[in-house]
């Protein structure tokens, strides 16, 4: 198995167990609404991680619906994947050493950001401390109809001096709807892809 689309059902929120996947390189979405998900021995109850962590390496996108989710918590959720080279991050409405942020995270999404104080924190704590990030992009639900919006948030933001990644590149791309689940706007069913979530708003 080399990839593990998790999509909303009818049926509600649903336990995740992958105990063998020595091949897994696209996993998501994971989300806080989930009760129960195993990776390995690593337990995580509500996106809390409940045992040791248990690294898995070859995981190179990750997606992941942050309602609910508190910053530390998202820290122990990458834990787990120290290669990750591509996160997404849907941000829903309603300082530890990370190896992947060290060497290998390279591009973050975060969709449905507004400019909120939850979604700059986010975003800073990525900027000040993803070493080789290249791409931020920012992709914004509903657009503000002014460039003065974009270049305060872009002021929020942390210099060049002062932030980890010194060549990344901030894009804000704009999008009349708000983005609810990965399934509803990703080609997800095109298995020829190497990222699923990539390509479409």
């Amino acid at each position: 198995m080399e990839r593990l689309l998790l999509f909303e059902t009818e049926g509600g929120p649903m336990n995740i167990s992958v105990q063998g996947a020595p091949n897994l390189q696209v996993l998501g979405s994971l989300s806080s609404t989930m009760p129960r998900v195993q990776l390995g021995s690593t337990v995580l109850q509500k996106m809390i991680a409940t045992t040791a962590i248990t690294t898995m390496h070859t995981v190179k996108i990750l997606a992941l619906n942050t309602g609910g989710f508190k910053l530390n918590t998202l820290v122990d959720i990458l834990e787990c994947f120290p290669c990750l080279e591509k996160l997404y991050i849907t941000l829903n409405y309603g300082t530890k050493t990370i190896l992947c942020l060290d060497t290998h995270l390279k591009e973050i999404v975060l969709r449905n950001f507004r400019g909120q104080k939850d979604d700059i924190k986010f975003a800073k704590f990525f900027v000040l401390n993803a070493r080789v990030l290249r791409l931020m992009e920012f992709r914004v639900p509903i657009r503000q109809n002014t460039k003065q919006w974009e270049s305060n948030q872009r002021r929020k933001l942390p210099k060049k001096i002062d932030r980890a990644s010194q060549g990344l590149r901030i894009d804000f791309v704009y999008d009349h709807c708000i983005f609810r689940s990965f399934e509803d706007t990703y080609c997800t069913h095109e298995l020829s892809k190497p990222d699923p979530f990539d390509g479409m708003l």
